[in-house]
């Protein structure tokens, strides 16, 4: 079980817990406050920074993006970096095709030994 902690600030003594809810602020600030090093006078008179507004961030120059936006922002990038994804890897696929016919044409691919377990000897002989 944690000890519990007694601060004694201007006459009164109290715990963490304590000091935060009569000041209005999270218990759990207050200790990393004073687990960051700060005095017991510093840590209980320093104002607390407001929270962010749940549900909106700012943007550029003061504007507010509403969630919904900024899921349909995130969605449109999302989709225009699959579809440049898939555009490399079709032109990928293309290029190896291309590779591989030349290759067998030379013989390089063609050696490979007829036991081989590996999923590449198929797709090798399917495109001759």
């Amino acid at each position: 079980m944690a000890a519990i902690r007694l601060l004694k600030h201007k006459g009164h003594t109290d715990t963490i817990a304590g000091w935060a809810r009569r000041l209005g602020m999270n218990p759990d600030t207050l200790h990393r406050r004073l687990f960051n090093g700060w005095t017991i006078e510093r840590a209980l008179s320093a104002p607390v920074r407001p929270r962010r507004e749940l549900g909106r961030v700012k943007a550029k120059r003061g504007q507010v993006i509403s969630p919904g936006s900024m899921i349909a922002t995130m969605k449109r990038n999302s989709l225009a970096e699959q579809r440049e994804l898939t555009r490399l890897l079709r032109q990928f696929s293309r290029d190896f095709a291309i590779i591989m016919q030349r290759s067998m044409g030379r013989g390089v691919v063609g050696n490979l030994p007829a036991d081989a377990s590996d999923r590449s000897l198929s797709v090798a002989q399917d495109m001759t």
